[in-house]
């Protein structure tokens, strides 16, 4: 399986990577395809526009049509985090909202991985309200 996996912080020192590292290591070992989105090396500014709303298709940056066919070819969508402040890391959702919503939201295993700072997981249900099929590691 194709497998995309969203880093969500640009910290220095962030947790983020060793939660990607992990997840990365262990879905390489079952024989997965694995691509990775880091809002850390991007070049994404914050969301004036999103891919969906240029209207001259020649005026999109090229990262951006490359992530957007990424997304679309993955079977499975992987978001790692550390769970700062008990919410959605801003990087993450600046990169998300720059793609359209359909590629986002089909019918594919979506995972949230997480090394929470505290007892609970709450940010689950604020990554993908809309989201039918996120699970929490």
């Amino acid at each position: 399986m194709k497998a995309v996996i969203f880093a969500s912080s640009i910290r220095p020192g962030r947790m983020n990577d060793r939660v990607m590292k992990l997840v990365s290591t262990r879905l390489k070992a079952l024989g997965h395809a694995i691509r990775t989105v880091d809002p850390k090396c991007t070049p994404l500014p914050i969301l004036k526009t999103p891919l969906h709303h240029y209207e001259n298709p020649t005026d999109i940056p090229k990262f951006l049509n490359e992530l957007n066919t990424m997304v679309k070819e993955a079977d499975m969508l992987l978001f790692t985090t550390g769970e700062y402040n008990w919410c959605t890391p801003s990087p993450l959702v600046n990169l998300l909202d720059h793609l359209p919503p359909q590629p986002l939201l089909t019918n594919r295993p979506e995972l949230l991985a997480t090394r929470p700072l505290r007892t609970k997981v709450n940010m689950v249900p604020q990554i993908f309200p809309s989201s039918s099929q996120i699970w929490a590691v």
